[in-house]
Parts: C-alpha cells; sequence; structure tokens
C-alpha cells in the first residue's frame, strides 16, 4: 500500500448499525494489519449477497465472520450491500442525512444479478478517479497517457480521468457513449483480449 482513502473507522461501524436497522448487512472491504485485503460478512441469506458470493467463489479474500465489525488496525475500503431497492433506497438516505459529505455513497442497477441493486460506501476521495490520479502522480504518469477500462456508471469518473476510453460491449448505456473504443462484452473475455493484443504488438516492436 502507498497510498489511499479509508473511511473512519467510527462512521463505519455506524453505517453497518443503520443497515441492521433497515436488515441488511455488508461485504465489508479492507486491508489488515498486515495490509493484505480481505473480504468479511455474516452468514448470508439474502439473494443477491449469496449470487455475488456464488461469483466468486474461489476468491481467497472472503471470511464469514459472527459480526461484522470495523477495527482500528484495519482500513476500510467500502462497505457493500447488494438488495432489492426498495431496501436499499431508505437506508441509503439515512445514511446521506447522518453524515452528508464525510461520506461517499452509490447506489446502482446491479448488471449481473437479476432485480438487484448494488450499494457502496466508502470515503468521500475513495473513487476511481481519485485512485487513477494518485497512482499517475506516484509513477510520474499523466492521467491522459493511461487507457481506462468500463462497464457501468461507477466507472463514469475514471473515463473522465482517464486517456483512452475502453467500453466493453455490454457496458451502460453512458459509458459507451463516452467510449473511444467497444470491445468484446465481460462474458467474452474482452478485456483480457485487448490487454493480449496491446502485450503482442508491444513486443513486435
Amino acid at each position: 500500500m502507498i497510498d489511499g482513502y479509508w473511511l473512519e473507522e467510527g462512521i463505519a461501524n455506524e453505517i453497518v448499525a443503520i443497515g441492521r436497522n433497515h436488515g441488511v448487512s455488508p461485504y465489508l472491504f479492507l486491508l489488515d494489519a498486515d495490509q493484505r485485503e480481505r473480504v468479511y460478512h455474516e452468514k448470508l441469506v439474502s439473494f443477491g449477497m449469496l449470487e455475488f458470493r456464488k461469483s466468486r467463489r474461489n476468491d481467497p479474500r472472503f471470511r464469514q465472520v459472527e459480526t461484522v465489525e470495523c477495527s482500528k488496525d484495519e482500513c476500510t475500503l467500502a462497505l457493500t450491500y447488494i438488495d432489492e431497492l426498495d431496501r436499499l433506497l431508505p437506508f441509503k438516505e439515512e445514511a446521506e442525512a447522518a453524515f452528508g459529505g464525510r461520506l461517499h455513497c452509490h447506489l446502482m442497477k446491479d448488471y449481473y444479478i437479476e432485480n438487484q441493486y448494488f450499494l457502496e460506501f466508502g470515503h468521500p476521495l475513495a473513487s476511481k478517479s481519485e485512485g487513477l490520479q494518485l497512482w499517475a502522480k506516484h509513477m510520474g504518469a499523466d492521467p491522459a497517457e493511461i487507457c481506462v477500462f468500463g462497464d457501468h456508471v461507477n466507472d463514469l469518473g475514471l473515463f473522465e480521468a482517464g486517456g483512452r476510453r475502453i467500453a466493453v460491449a455490454n457496458s451502460h448505456e453512458e459509458i459507451l457513449k463516452l467510449a473511444d473504443e467497444v470491445i468484446d462484452s465481460n462474458d467474452e473475455d474482452g478485456v483480457a483480449k485487448y490487454i493480449d493484443r496491446f502485450m503482442i504488438r508491444q513486443l513486435k516492436k
């Protein structure tokens, strides 16, 4: 870890508590005391949360815990909830009313799980756009020289900050409008194929 923005421990735990009142619990994305990425979750019962876990069946980061709680020894990256809109929307509104500008909140339709929505809480500056700019600064690069990939509205900031903008074929219409190039879909390994072609061209130079 060289840089970043972390959600304040106290705020994170209060959001978890508000979520409990709305009948939902999160995936807690964090860096542990040894800077290893972990994803903590309680016993999964909702359809959306279960489907998300199934799609990452062999991911070693995931750990089931008795109770999700943010610790001072860990860096909270994000709290992520997946559920139906009518359950998440009042939760989002209550959390935003409580913390205002001290919190970044993003709600969008889940592209891959039918009738489910994706709600994420993080530090106000913990965005893909800010992350790209931090990384570029440390690498001594101009963000305009960086190629970025996206598929959904949470990538809009990334597309605005980056250079060449690549969208997979099954992207949200707003991403497709901004794209410099559209490649094969996620289901067709579009990004991997693009990078493979790029690396072959580089080796031939």
